[in-house]
C-alpha cells in the first residue's frame, strides 16, 4: 500500500466529502423556465420551504362572523406561486360545474343555473381550503405527468401543513383542478336523476324541475360528498321548493319568486351601513361600487331608465 492510500484511509473518517450535485431533470428544468428561476431553488423546495419563503397569518371575519384564518405568502413565494398560475395552472380545465374562481364566472352564473327549478338544494362544505388534502395536489400534479421529484416541489410550493393555504394565489384554481373527480361525480348523479349541480368555491347547489327529491339521492349526494374527503355543514343544508313560494338562496343571492335575483338581505343592509357612515371616506366608497357592481351583476338585462333631457 502506498503511502497516500494509507494517508487516505487514516484520515478518512476526519474529511467532510461533498454530495455529488443532484442531476436536475427535464421536468424539473421546464417548471424552472415556468417559473424563471434558477433549477436549483426548486430543488430546495422538494423538503421543505427554503429560508425567506413563508407565510404570515392573520384572521378575517366570514358573513356569519365566525373567523376566517388566511395565510399570506411571503412576496418571492407569492411571486412563484403567480407565476404557475399565469404560466400554467390558468391554462388548465376546471369541471364546467366549478363555477367559483374563474374568469367569466360569477356568483350570479351560479344561481341563475338554477332559476325555473321546482326543488332547490344547497350544501356548504366545511373547511373547504383545509381539506384539499397535499397528497391530493401531488396526485394530481403527478396524473400531469410530471415526475415524482417536480411533482414533490409543486406541492411544496402550493401547500402549507398537509393542505391548500387560504390566502395563496394558487389555492382557488387548485381547488378547482383538484376537484374535476367530485363535480364530475355530483353532477352525474345530478344528471341521472334529471337535474342539475354547480358549485361555487365551497358552495354547492342541485335543482330538479320536479318534486319531491327522492331521499335515496339525497344519501347519494352526501355519500359522494364524504368519499372525496369533505364534510358537510349540516346547519347550510337546506331544501328549497320554490312552486310553493320559497325563495332559494345561494351564495348570497336570492332567486326571487318573480323570476329575478335578488341579493340577500345583509348585503343591503352593509350598503345602507356604509352609507351612513362616512360616505365620503375612499375606502367606504371603493366598496360601495363593489357592492353595486355585484347587484348590477345580477340582473344586467335590466334597462336603467334613460335621463330626461
Amino acid at each position: 500500500m502506498s503511502a497516500f492510500s494509507a494517508l487516505t484511509r487514516l484520515f478518512a473518517p476526519f474529511v467532510t466529502v461533498r454530495p455529488a450535485p443532484r442531476a436536475v431533470s427535464d421536468d424539473v428544468a421546464r417548471l424552472a423556465s415556468l417559473l424563471d428561476v434558477a433549477p436549483e431553488l426548486l430543488l430546495a423546495f422538494r423538503f421543505g420551504l427554503p429560508h425567506g419563503y413563508h407565510y404570515r397569518t392573520f384572521q378575517v371575519r366570514k358573513r356569519d362572523g365566525a373567523p376566517r384564518t388566511i395565510y399570506a405568502p411571503s412576496p418571492p413565494l407569492k411571486s412563484l406561486q403567480r407565476a404557475l398560475l399565469r404560466n400554467y395552472l390558468d391554462g388548465l380545465d376546471a369541471h364546467p360545474a366549478a363555477l367559483g374562481f374563474r374568469k367569466g364566472c360569477s356568483i350570479a352564473d351560479h344561481a341563475r343555473a338554477h332559476q325555473g327549478q321546482a326543488v332547490v338544494l344547497t350544501a356548504d362544505l366545511e373547511d373547504f381550503f383545509a381539506h384539499v388534502a397535499a397528497w391530493r395536489v401531488e396526485d394530481f400534479f403527478i396524473a400531469q405527468g410530471w415526475d415524482e421529484t417536480t411533482a414533490a416541489i409543486l406541492t411544496r410550493l402550493c401547500t402549507l401543513r398537509g393542505a391548500l393555504p387560504q390566502g395563496a394565489p394558487t389555492s382557488p384554481a387548485l381547488s378547482n383542478l383538484v376537484n374535476v373527480p367530485l363535480d364530475a361525480a355530483l353532477a352525474a348523479l345530478a344528471g341521472r336523476t334529471g337535474g342539475r349541480y354547480t358549485r361555487y368555491g365551497d358552495d354547492l347547489a342541485f335543482s330538479w324541475p320536479v318534486e319531491p327529491l327522492a331521499p335515496e339521492t339525497q344519501r347519494a349526494l352526501q355519500a359522494i360528498i364524504l368519499t372525496h374527503g369533505y364534510r358537510l355543514n349540516a346547519e347550510k343544508w337546506q331544501l328549497y321548493h320554490p312552486h310553493r313560494g320559497e325563495e332559494p338562496r345561494l351564495t348570497g343571492v336570492i332567486l326571487g319568486r318573480d323570476g329575478t335575483l335578488h341579493p340577500a338581505p345583509e348585503v343591503l343592509k352593509t350598503m345602507q351601513s356604509l352609507t351612513k357612515a362616512a360616505p365620503s371616506d375612499v375606502q367606504t366608497m371603493v366598496r360601495l361600487r363593489g357592492y353595486r357592481g355585484f347587484i348590477g351583476m345580477l340582473n344586467p338585462t335590466r334597462q336603467r331608465r334613460p335621463k330626461r333631457k
